[in-house]
């Protein structure tokens, strides 16, 4: 290693990147999300998701992912980005879990937008 300093090597190295959102360093993994400025609520309650859903106004025409599986997300509406969810937790789901619907019909359901996926838009 030397006398060169941890960050100096970390820059250097091919197994590190940085996010360039938040600036942080971390190991080539692909799964890394920024913290928000948001408080961490998993899932949220029915008003944040309330709240949520009718601060997205796009049109409700707009084509989102729905997973149609019982458990994880099925409160959130995901963005797609070539058929698959923006903020990557497909990656969790097989892929015939995905409905795609009209953002609409997603509210209609009760279903709000996914956080990660408001961040990365």
């Amino acid at each position: 290693m030397g006398d060169k300093p941890i960050l100096q090597l970390v820059e250097e190295s091919d197994e590190f990147e940085q996010c360039p959102d938040c600036g942080r360093y971390l190991a080539r993994t692909g799964n890394h999300r920024c913290g928000g400025d948001e408080p961490a609520e998993s899932p949220p309650n029915r008003a944040e998701r309330d709240r949520r859903a009718r601060a997205d106004t796009r049109g409700d025409d707009t084509v989102v992912g729905v997973f149609t599986r019982n458990g994880t997300n099925t409160y959130a509406y995901h963005d797609l980005t070539n058929g698959k969810p923006r903020c990557g937790c497909h990656r969790n789901a097989d892929a015939d879990e995905l409905d795609t619907v009209t953002l609409g019909r997603a509210k209609d359901r009760g279903l709000s937008p996914c956080g990660n996926c408001r961040r990365l838009r």
